[in-house]
């Protein structure tokens, strides 16, 4: 009879070696991880002492706000007003394309200079960021040398660097979405609906994720979900955000945007894969067809899927990962920066091979996610 594995009585001088062999990897790990922390911070300040001095995607919702609180449209140019401020900004002028219900989200921060308003917002991103992916790490049982070397190689990612880069939104709306996805197996579909609503004030393609909460019959969670918009509304019209502003994005910036991003490279969405089809390209009704056919298939699988799966914990975080991915895949315009908000439910599916006992699963999980994160932009 072949003896089982671990009934092999290891020698002191096996033990040893594998002792040394243990504080050799963990010397490796810590190094390494250093390494790339200080590539990160580095690149970090880099970043934010180029492009503060630029026009970049932050501008839009910082000079948006202070229209707002000028009495202008929040979609009238900001040269009308503050064009001295802009002048000593390099790059083009770019127009204000979020929904108004983001302004309100960026009020605070026009009680500073923009240049350091676009700081002070990316080192609290940075923050929020790094404090939920530690957060995320640690529930799903990576030790701390991994989560050592997996935040850093997290501030090297590209999609983060680009996050940096624009100043945009989408660190934000990772840690509203990690907050439903932690609350939701904990305090049900109510919370999880409040934070997936205050996600979808920034850009609206999180609301998708309330498609969990239709195929489930969750429908106190809907009411959450539509009782918080209808309350943000409200603040917002009493903040100066009409009717006028939401006709303005829905007639004229969404239609703009959308003839001027949906065909561009960068675009990671279905829309902008199928337009590197050059049939499809030249003719774009077709085009939308097929994008519409496909978008239908892919919440379809998403009902079906809700509706015939049983109730659990893992199932609903299933359920909450693939609505976040369909949320991407179906929106018109999709930038790289997007994926950081998928960082919850990629995780956790590497770290479920653990608990199905895969041989190596520590070092195979950080190894994937290590070289999924390290892809920096030079």
């Amino acid at each position: 009879m072949i003896p089982k594995r671990g009934n092999n009585p290891a020698g002191p001088e096996t033990k040893d070696l594998m002792k040394k062999e243990n504080i050799t990897q963990s010397y490796l790990f810590w190094c390494v991880g250093a390494a790339v922390w200080c590539l990160g911070i580095y690149t970090w300040i880099h970043i934010n002492q180029t492009f503060s001095l630029r026009q970049y995607d932050f501008i839009q919702d910082y000079y948006a706000a202070k229209n707002l609180l000028a009495g202008e449209s929040i979609y009238t140019t900001p040269e009308k007003l503050f064009g001295g401020e802009l002048a000593a900004l390099s790059g083009p002028r770019i127009p204000n394309a979020h929904p108004p219900s983001s302004v309100l989200w960026y009020l605070p921060w026009t009680a500073l200079p923009y240049s350091w308003s676009f700081i002070v917002w990316n080192l609290v991103s940075t923050i929020l960021y790094l404090g939920c992916l530690a957060h995320l790490l640690q529930s799903v049982g990576v030790s701390k040398r991994f989560r050592w070397l997996l935040m850093g190689t997290a501030l090297v990612w590209e999609p983060w660097l680009s996050q940096n880069m624009m100043g945009q939104c989408s660190a934000a709306i990772f840690v509203l979405l990690y907050l439903a996805w932690w609350y939701r197996p904990v305090k049900g579909g109510g919370w999880s609906a409040l934070f997936i609503a205050l996600a979808s004030t920034l850009k609206l393609f999180p609301a998708v994720l309330c498609l969990q909460f239709v195929v489930r019959r969750e429908w106190r969670a809907c009411g959450v979900f539509a009782l918080f918009w209808i309350l943000w509304i409200v603040i917002g019209f009493a903040a100066g955000v009409g009717i006028s502003e939401w006709a303005t994005y829905r007639a004229e910036i969404i239609p703009a945007q959308l003839a001027q991003w949906v065909d561009t490279p960068d675009n990671q969405s279905l829309s902008g894969l199928l337009g590197l089809v050059p049939y499809l390209r030249i003719h774009p009704s077709i085009r939308n067809a097929v994008t519409s056919f496909i978008s239908v298939g892919l919440l379809g699988g998403i009902l079906l899927q809700g509706l015939r799966s049983k109730r659990s914990a893992d199932v609903d975080r299933a359920l909450f990962l693939t609505c976040s991915v369909v949320a991407l895949i179906i929106s018109p315009v999709c930038w790289s920066h997007y994926f950081i908000t998928l960082l919850p439910g990629l995780i956790w599916c590497w770290a479920r091979l653990k608990d199905r006992g895969e041989t190596q699963v520590e070092f195979r999980m950080v190894t994937t996610i290590s070289l999924l994160l390290s892809w920096p932009m030079f």
